[in-house]
């Protein structure tokens, strides 16, 4: 890791001075952007801005870690289970969450209409689907339509699951999803939700780089505070003035005192990037981009936790897809682990994947 360490004053001048522009940029536009979503130079700002910081890898060589797919399980024709959560370890079992959806629900295969499901193990390898963890609203809730995406995180005792909701009805050119929780003494729940929900609602404005969508939450604690990472995505305005997403998507970080917050969000993108697993170790923050369009996915490296930077390319791409796509990670604690296995999508179920590193 020295070299990885050293490079990181190399690159965080340009990082500075990039994210000081972003800062400016936005005031200035605030007032000029509405009416002309279209062409979003705010975006267009942090999508060359990202892009730059993407290609300050410090190596474009053999990268340190790779992957593997040990075991598939719970996997059926005609429903998919998906998106899963980290895995935790609790008296004796491990546990993961996920999305499970049905052929026939609008949007299927995707994730908008789907229950969270959980399933456990008493090895990490053979696992025993258990049944519903959290289920929609009512229909005028905020999550009356889909709940999805979970993650969990245990924090003093108690075990605090972030999810994805939208409501409906639900059109997906149109339908803004925002992260609430549910909290419970126990893996196996009841869960109960939090009466504040969402927790992590989209940007206001157009200059909000997650205007658009807030999902895909991942907790670290650092230095008493809760970190949450999530994607965002801004908006522009179609021909009728409603609000559609606007490219693609961010990584995003919120901070709370306490899991339920409220959280503040720190309001300029990491890195791109649409499936991002993010973990704090000995040596700072890591993060894998897994999946950003038919785009290389790399490994990133921060010291703060908000500074980022490209340390290479993952193996394992072929041009077109990742071999681990929609990832969690075994958490043995929330304040240094690096990961050394997870819980991954493949086919129609999951998969157990190992990480081997060589630094």
């Amino acid at each position: 890791m020295v070299e990885y360490n050293n490079a990181y004053s190399k690159v965080n001048y340009v990082k500075i001075i990039a994210r000081i522009f972003i800062v400016v940029s936005s005031i200035l536009l605030n007032t000029t952007l509405r009416g002309q979503q279209n062409n979003n130079p705010e975006y267009l700002a942090w999508t060359q801005v990202l892009s730059t910081a993407d290609s300050l890898m410090i190596t474009d060589s053999t990268a340190p870690v790779r992957f593997s797919i040990t075991d598939r399980f719970l996997g059926e024709p005609g429903i998919k289970r998906r998106d899963p959560s980290d895995v935790i370890y609790h008296n004796g079992n491990y546990y993961v969450w996920y999305s499970k959806v049905h052929e026939g629900d609008v949007g299927y295969p995707g994730g908008w209409s789907a229950r969270v499901w959980y399933a456990s193990s008493p090895d990490g390898h053979n696992w025993t689907e258990k049944g519903i963890a959290i289920d929609i609203g009512t229909k005028d809730d905020w999550d009356g339509y889909g709940v999805y995406t979970p993650n969990i995180l245990v924090y003093e005792d108690k075990f605090y699951l972030a999810y994805t909701a939208i409501k409906p009805p639900f059109i997906f050119e149109y339908s803004m999803p925002s992260i609430g929780m549910a909290i419970a003494y126990s893996p196996d729940g009841p869960w109960e939700k939090l009466e504040n929900n969402p927790i992590i609602p989209p940007g206001e404005g157009p200059t909000a780089p997650d205007g658009f969508l807030a999902d895909d939450a991942s907790f670290v604690i650092h230095e008493g505070k809760v970190l949450l990472y999530y994607k965002g995505c801004p908006y522009k305005k179609d021909s009728d003035g409603k609000k559609i997403r606007e490219g693609n998507t961010f990584l995003m970080v919120a901070s709370a005192t306490n899991p339920e917050g409220p959280y503040a969000k720190y309001p300029i993108p990491l890195h791109r990037g649409h499936e991002s697993l993010v973990w704090k170790d000995e040596n700072g923050f890591g993060s894998f981009n897994m999946y950003w369009w038919r785009e290389q996915p790399k490994y990133f490296r921060s010291k703060d936790g908000f500074n980022f930077i490209a340390i290479c390319p993952l193996p394992g791409f072929n041009g077109n897809d990742f071999m681990i796509r929609a990832a969690g990670v075994f958490r043995a604690n929330f304040n240094e682990n690096r990961p050394c296995w997870g819980i991954c999508m493949s086919g129609q179920g999951l998969a157990r994947f190992e990480i081997e590193w060589s630094e």
